[in-house]
């Protein structure tokens, strides 16, 4: 499974939360108020309503007490007749009372005029009827609210004992009053207020929150997405530089045991714009994300793994030995050198890697330039290698720094001489020709060795402008030489990841006017690992333009036999490394280089032993019938001048007597 790292969903952020229920509160502390003002609102219209009806009722009382005379013929046992009942009547209208009721001191209803008749005679109301004294004081109470001729208001009743002015208890009266005032309205509109403002804040904040929370929701999804974005690798689905930078902080940040140490290995794919080049960018991706899966594969729970740019990738191995680091580094240089099959076709490609234990307390940024200063060592050395980092490596990197800086600064053309070593024929003892040696110089006049600007020029695109200021510099300086004598000139593997290369030497030579057989072309056997087709391609391109080929430092890289025959080349050159330090003391040196000599005759190359150091090397030498000789037993490498002065000798032998 890869490491990705996403959400499904998003929390509710904290200020939205507050937000939200701040809102939310505000309008139940708004319709807790208005429910509070519209309660006191009817308690004081209920109060206010009720003085009112004890006012009117205290007035009837004192009519009645004055009048009591005339109410008594009504409480007679005979009980009122049809006049007393319509006086009784008019007198209500006149007073403005829904309703009068006469009772004896029985408690039994003699007499009622107006809208009483729903209400009904309990025990507790006979009660009261019954025991009312003529000092008691007045009883009012709430009936409701009710509609009497389409009028809705607060009625009441007041209960008093109707009396003479002797104070003789002659009955009881029930008086119903309705008072209808303005307060009885702005209760009602408060009313609806407090029931309305919920509904209206719940459209008019509620709603609308929750749209925004919704709409806020959707937004934090899609910048948790933009986040992951930010640090996953889109094609492999791998973390990228960002997302390892956020993983692995923490990792250094809380580690404490000594024992905690961080393994990081950096890896980067050996000439992986070849793969694009000669396939397409397609089968490219598709090689990056299957390079994904097997680095994903062989790290598995141990750590995890990311992609820091086009062709570089990252592996981090959390609490890991010295022992454990390397057999990693091992493993995934293997898992990448397996072939894959894209779409038929079968991709195969080396990997550099730099590696780095980090002890405990080592910055974070300390590690990975540690582990980047390896990587820059290893992909110097050629493809397929692999560093771990030790401290004398800063210095490298320094150097490395130092030298980039200079050739930005001066450039190749005012930095680069060219010096030439001689090749010698082993039959004549005669020079047949020249090495051109790049050599660079400091500000301070000091030698720089292509062992150190070459692989600066290489890492930082410039090794193509150098190549072709050597090449033409050297040819400049050949074209002031004898015909029968040729130069050679090295080429770079990075130099062929140019399509145009082998035009462009072509162009040179017809520029410059030298005869293209005076110009023989080196190689090494590191370019021929990759992109196959279209390097023969260029080399045929060269040799039909009849400038020879040949293939340099044979023996120290993968020595196939395949490439000799498959790319026809026209010379082979032995390495020093089978000379140095060796007189052929044992027959198996003499075994191998005269089988190499054999090798190359029988494939019709010339032969060159390089680094040539003594007379016992050149007898020996002389009897495996080699073709020709180059080392510091001849000459060492000299500048143009000294070359122009020897070959005013050409015609004399320069192999030394013994």
């Amino acid at each position: 499974m890869k490491e990705v790292e996403t959400n499904a969903t998003a929390p509710v952020n904290v200020t939205d939360r507050k937000v939200y229920w701040a809102v939310v509160v505000t309008i139940l502390l708004a319709a807790l108020l208005v429910a509070g003002t519209n309660y006191a609102l009817q308690a004081a219209r209920v109060h206010d309503n009720r003085l009112k009806a004890q006012e009117m009722a205290e007035g009837w009382r004192q009519h009645f007490t004055h009048h009591a005379s005339e109410f008594a013929s009504l409480l007679e046992p005979s009980g009122a007749g049809p006049e007393q009942a319509m006086a009784l009547g008019m007198l209500r209208e006149y007073g403005e009372t829904v309703g009068i009721s006469l009772f004896s001191n029985a408690g039994e209803l003699v007499v009622s005029e107006g809208d009483v008749s729903d209400i009904a005679m309990t025990p507790g109301r006979l009660n009261q009827l019954q025991n009312l004294a003529a000092e008691d004081p007045m009883q009012t109470s709430v009936v409701g609210e009710r509609e009497i001729d389409g009028v809705r208001g607060v009625a009441f009743i007041s209960r008093f004992a109707l009396s003479n002015e002797d104070g003789e208890r002659l009955g009881a009266v029930e008086l119903h009053t309705q008072q209808v005032t303005p307060v009885l309205s702005l209760a009602n509109v408060t009313g609806i207020v407090a029931l309305g403002v919920p509904l209206v804040s719940a459209f008019a904040f509620l709603l609308p929150m929750l749209i925004m929370l919704r709409i806020n929701r959707k937004a934090r999804l899609r910048e948790m997405e933009l986040a992951n974005l930010s640090r996953q690798d889109a094609l492999t689905g791998l973390m990228n530089r960002n997302g390892v930078g956020t993983k692995i902080r923490p990792l250094f940040a809380e580690r404490r045991d000594p024992a905690e140490q961080i393994g990081i290995i950096l890896i980067d794919l050996d000439n992986f714009k070849s793969i694009n080049d000669v396939f397409s960018p397609a089968i490219g991706d598709a090689y990056l994300s299957e390079t994904a899966n097997r680095l994903l594969q062989t790290v598995r729970m141990s750590g995890f793994v990311g992609r820091m740019s086009g062709d570089e990738f990252i592996v981090v191995l959390p609490t890991i030995t010295r022992k454990a680091l390397r057999r990693f580094g091992e493993d995934l240089q293997l898992a990448i050198a397996e072939p894959v099959e894209i779409d038929g076709q079968t991709v195969i490609c080396s990997a550099c890697v730099g590696m780095h234990l980090s002890p405990v307390g080592e910055p974070v940024d300390r590690a990975f330039h540690a582990a980047d200063v390896a990587l820059n060592k290893a992909v110097s050395e050629g493809q397929g290698r692999t560093v771990e980092y030790f401290d004398a490596l800063d210095q490298v990197t320094s150097r490395h720094n130092y030298i980039e800086s200079y050739i930005r600064r001066v450039g190749f053309e005012k930095s680069i001489e060219v010096y030439y070593q001689p090749f010698v024929c082993v039959k004549t003892g005669h020079i047949v020709g020249f090495e051109a040696l790049a050599r660079m110089r400091d500000d301070e006049g000091q030698i720089i060795g292509p062992d150190d600007f070459i692989p600066v020029a290489e890492s930082t695109g410039m090794i193509h402008e150098l190549g072709m200021i050597v090449l033409r510099k050297a040819m400049r300086c050949a074209k002031k030489w004898p015909d029968h004598l040729y130069v050679s000139v090295n080429l770079s593997s990075v130099q062929f990841r140019n399509k145009e290369l082998a035009n462009e030497i072509v162009a040179e030579v017809d520029k410059l006017g030298l005869a293209p057989e005076r110009l023989e072309l080196e190689l090494t056997e590191s370019l021929l690992l990759s992109d196959e087709e279209g390097v023969s391609v260029m080399l045929r391109r060269l040799r039909d333009a009849g400038i020879s080929i040949a293939m340099d430092d044979f023996g120290t890289g993968y020595s196939s036999l395949g490439y000799l025959w498959k790319y026809n080349f026209d010379k082979l050159k032995i390495d020093k490394s089978f000379l140095m330090g060796h007189d052929f003391e044992e027959e198996r040196y003499f075994d191998i280089i005269e089988t190499i000599i054999l090798l190359g005759h029988k494939l019709g190359m010339s032969v060159t032993v390089e680094g040539v150091e003594t007379r016992k090397q050149v007898d020996i030498l002389t009897e495996m019938c080699c073709d020709q000789f180059q080392g510091y037993y001849f000459a060492k490498p000299l500048t143009e001048l000294q070359v122009l002065a020897l070959v005013n000798e050409l015609c004399l032998p320069i192999a030394k007597s013994a």
